[in-house]
């Protein structure tokens, strides 16, 4: 939604800019526009970078249980000792 909306602003825009009516300000509102599709795509390129890191990140099983008491047993120290 984010890319076409951009998109489809600069369209616009760029239909209003072939009018020649008030152009500079149609040049700002298209200045906009790309500035908010490239924050889009960066966000994107972002979001996918992450993507690739979390699929080479080791799993690794754990004992729930364990896990919880020795979490319980933690807190329990700290409290004991403030």
């Amino acid at each position: 939604h984010n890319m076409r909306s951009s998109v489809a602003n600069m369209i616009s825009l760029c239909e209003l800019l072939n009018e020649g009516d008030a152009l500079e300000e149609h040049l700002k509102m298209l200045e906009s526009s790309v500035h908010k599709l490239d924050d889009t795509i960066r966000t994107m390129n972002d979001l996918l970078e992450i993507e690739e890191d979390t699929q080479t990140i080791e799993k690794s099983s754990i004992n729930l249980l364990d896990a919880v008491k020795n979490n319980c047993m933690l807190i329990q120290n700290l409290i004991k000792d403030k």
